[in-house]
C-alpha cells in the first residue's frame, strides 16, 4: 500500500464555504501533511484542533501548496 507522509505548508487561496472547513482565512498560512494523494488539513496544525481530509480537487479548491511534496519526509 502506498503511503508517502509527507509534511507540507499551504495557502488558503478562497474562503472554504464548506462548514467543516469554515475556520480557515483567505491568505493565512497553514501546516498539514500529505499521504496517499490525500491532504490532512487543520486551523492549527498539532493542536487538539480537528483535522480534516481532502483529496487533491478539492485541496486545490481553497488551498495552494507552498512546499514541495517530497516523498519519505
Amino acid at each position: 500500500m502506498k503511503r508517502n507522509n509527507v509534511k507540507i505548508q499551504y495557502k488558503c487561496i478562497r474562503t472554504p464555504d464548506n462548514k467543516q472547513l469554515k475556520d480557515f482565512k483567505e491568505n493565512q498560512i497553514y501546516r498539514g501533511r500529505s499521504f496517499n494523494d490525500l491532504f490532512e488539513v487543520s486551523t492549527e496544525w498539532a493542536s487538539h484542533k480537528p483535522t480534516f481530509l481532502l483529496e487533491k480537487k478539492d485541496f486545490e479548491k481553497y488551498f495552494e501548496l507552498l512546499t514541495p511534496i517530497e516523498a519519505g519526509v
